[in-house]
């Protein structure tokens, strides 16, 4: 994210500076978050904790079916989920959702050919590429 200044005097001047959304440091700036000046006018913030950040949020409300768009379902197993994150994740999901196929527009997908409790570990990797299970 790059905030531009309008004059090289608010720049000089650190005490004019301001963030328009303060959850850009999320209270913590030490630890997660660095400046770095891209030219005389521009700054740059950066968060190097959003993507896990991001990704820790969506799935907390794939668990709880937030704005879930698609149910995986593998034998009894039934897993709520975001096709976006799928897709990016996932060539297979990639295929599945964004190939044409009659799964893109339907609700409920039947994963065959894998063990229903695989399914919860393929989702979960999708959402943080950990294999930890």
């Amino acid at each position: 994210m790059t905030r531009s200044f309008s004059s090289a005097s608010s720049i000089s001047n650190p005490l004019n500076r301001s963030i328009s959304s303060p959850r850009l440091f999320n209270g913590d700036q030490g630890s997660g978050c660095s400046t770095s000046p891209n030219s005389g006018q521009d700054e740059t913030f950066t968060d190097i904790k959003h993507p896990v950040n991001l990704l820790n949020k969506v799935q907390k409300h794939a668990n709880n079916g937030v704005l879930t768009d698609i149910t995986l379902v593998c034998g009894e197993m039934e897993i709520e989920a975001h096709k976006i994150i799928l897709v990016s994740a996932s060539d297979y999901f990639s295929a599945m959702f964004t190939g044409g196929m009659a799964e893109t527009d339907t609700p409920r997908v039947e994963i065959h050919g894998i063990d229903p409790l695989a399914l919860p570990i393929l989702v979960d990797f999708c959402y943080t590429q950990d294999r930890s299970a």
